[in-house]
């Protein structure tokens, strides 16, 4: 009866799902940075959601759209892609970079890069209201997923912006991301010509 067991056992531990640290780490940032992407346009009028500060750079609201689209990009692109390829076991065992890499890395505003034409700003919303509920509901799923998935999100990879990253350094891309970009959008409100209302 052994015999038949070892299989099983081999088996259960090849699919090891991700673990309660790394789901609680990622599941507090996304939270973290959902509330600041909330507290930062909270107070925003729509003079000021409006303003760009020259013709070549986003307004706050062109930063917030920005952020939402690439959090259903980001959100699909490991859903759909990441989760379904092969697993990389050699990869797993000797990631190419960690976690705090992507956190730092992501968030190092010296180094710029241009937004693919899918995840520039067009004005896809309304207003505001219609923005951030759209964000809101992204990241929730967002947030859903990775605390209930039983997916091994640490053995599947996919280039990234700032190298090549595991299913779960996605998440917290996605996350830095939407710090990195509430950065911006403090500069843009730090302008002697922002509208004070």
């Amino acid at each position: 009866m052994t015999r038949f067991l070892l299989p099983v056992f081999a088996v259960v531990l090849l699919a090891v799902p991700l673990s309660r640290q790394d789901r609680d780490v990622g599941v507090s940032q996304l939270h973290t940075t959902r509330r600041m992407f909330v507290e930062a346009l909270a107070a925003v009028s729509n003079a000021q959601w409006n303003f760009k500060p020259a013709p070549d750079r986003w307004s706050v609201g062109e930063i917030a759209e920005h952020i939402a689209l690439s959090e259903d990009m980001i959100y699909s692109l490991i859903t759909e892609e990441i989760v379904k390829s092969p697993a990389d076991p050699g990869k797993k065992a000797a990631p190419p970079v960690t976690d705090a890499y992507v956190h730092e890395r992501d968030l190092d505003r010296s180094h710029r890069a241009s937004a693919p034409d899918y995840l520039i700003p067009r004005h896809r919303w309304k207003n505001k209201a219609e923005l951030l509920a759209a964000f809101l509901k992204s990241r929730d799923r967002s947030i859903g997923y990775l605390r209930d998935t039983r997916e091994d999100l640490r053995a599947h990879f996919q280039p990234s912006p700032i190298g090549t990253l595991d299913a779960f350094q996605w998440f917290l891309f996605m996350s830095s991301h939407t710090e990195r970009h509430l950065k911006q959008m403090e500069e843009v409100k730090l302008d002697p010509n922002y509208p004070r209302q």
